[in-house]
């Protein structure tokens, strides 16, 4: 058994021919050389003894008897060493690593080392490896190409607008590079200010390319219909007809659209199945709920203004559901949205990228992130 388990991992090969060799030795030859993946044999030094047709193609047959740092891409940053000296304790260990090729050139590596024993006695390791650098190079090519996408989709979104009568600013957080959440404000007159805040259903590239489709139409409609409930029924007629008219699957969104009118003291919105905003003066909350679906479920929906007067100063905050979703994992909805007022009330001098920041550090939801969006509008 030992004989054969010597020939199977090599040891020895030059030393036996292939009539001593016997039928079980042959077949773990056989598929240890015709492996479509790499593979070597160590010895308990961590020497090559021996390497297949794979391995000898990308890594050449002088190799052999080599110690296996000599082939490490990199042998200062590499975990190998330690992780050898695991697996020279009987343990059967999987990970990745940076290899060299012929030319020195790296070569990334997924690995499973896999101990040998022979009567009870560790006589080395066998490695076999995946080699995945072209996946590798694919998923750097997506992360540049997701990181531009969170450039642009940041860029987008509105800046910091100050006059004298309010002050609007938000902050966008996305779960994974980019996401579904986008905010936009304009100034319709001397006196009316327009805010869209809104979530599309899901997350990553699907949600924001809806997002985008959604954003490239927002300014002129805002600025051209300035009415709340025409322009959620434009809104509602677009996402219907571009993805769900077209699609199987259904696409929709939560959006909370205000007009602030800071000469009447009155607070225009309507709130399609988004998380409530939230109207703080006087030490008090007052939210704006939801009365209307979410934008995209259904054709022909009729969209209903509601009104709110205010006395200076006010504040108005609008979020999205990843922000109730950082409180406590126990708590139900209307639950979260106190404990958000409760922060707000108490953390008033904070800025929107501070306050996420804050919440982003006390998160006590173990879950799947959300993207979070912030707004807040400042009324003097």
């Amino acid at each position: 058994m030992k004989r054969d388990l010597e020939l199977a991992a090599g040891v020895g090969r030059d030393t036996f021919n292939s009539e001593e060799m016997s039928i079980t030795a042959q077949r773990y030859k056989l598929l240890f050389d015709c492996s479509p993946h790499i593979a070597c044999m160590l010895d308990k030094h961590g020497f090559i003894v021996d390497l297949n047709i794979k391995m000898e193609e990308l890594a050449s047959s002088k190799i052999k008897g080599q110690h296996f740092n000599t082939i490490l891409y990199d042998e200062q940053s590499s975990l190998t060493a330690d992780l050898f000296r695991e697996a020279l304790a009987g343990n059967t260990l999987e990970g990745y690593e940076t290899i060299k090729d012929k030319q020195g050139a790296p070569v990334y590596i997924e690995y499973r080392s896999i101990p040998v024993v022979v009567d009870k006695e560790l006589v080395g390791l066998c490695v076999a490896a995946k080699d995945i650098t072209e996946k590798k190079e694919l998923e750097w090519q997506r992360e540049k190409e997701l990181h531009v996408a969170a450039l642009v989709q940041q860029s987008v979104l509105c800046q910091t607008l100050m006059t004298e009568s309010l002050a609007i600013s938000g902050h966008y957080v996305p779960a994974h590079n980019i996401g579904g959440d986008m905010y936009a404000w304009y100034q319709l007159d001397e006196s009316r200010f327009g805010v869209l805040i809104l979530d599309v259903m899901g997350h990553g590239v699907s949600a924001a390319l809806i997002s985008m489709s959604i954003r490239s139409v927002v300014e002129q409609l805002i600025k051209r219909l300035q009415a709340p409930d025409l322009i959620m029924k434009e809104l509602n007629e677009h996402v219907y007809a571009l993805f769900n008219e077209r699609s199987a699957s259904l696409h929709f969104f939560s959006a909370l659209y205000t007009v602030v009118d800071v000469e009447n003291k009155e607070i225009y919105y309507i709130n399609a199945g988004h998380p409530p905003g939230i109207l703080i003066q006087k030490h008090q909350c007052i939210r704006l709920v939801s009365s209307s679906p979410p934008l995209g479920f259904l054709r022909n929906t009729e969209f209903k203004t509601s009104m709110l007067s205010y006395e200076h100063p006010a504040r108005i905050i609008l979020f999205t559901d990843g922000l109730s979703a950082c409180s406590n994992n126990n708590s139900s909805m209307n639950q979260s949205i106190t404990e958000i007022e409760e922060s707000f009330l108490a953390n008033k001098q904070l800025g929107c990228e501070e306050y996420v920041q804050q919440v982003l550090l006390q998160r006590k939801n173990p879950v799947e992130p959300d993207d979070i969006s912030l707004v807040k509008v400042e009324i003097f």
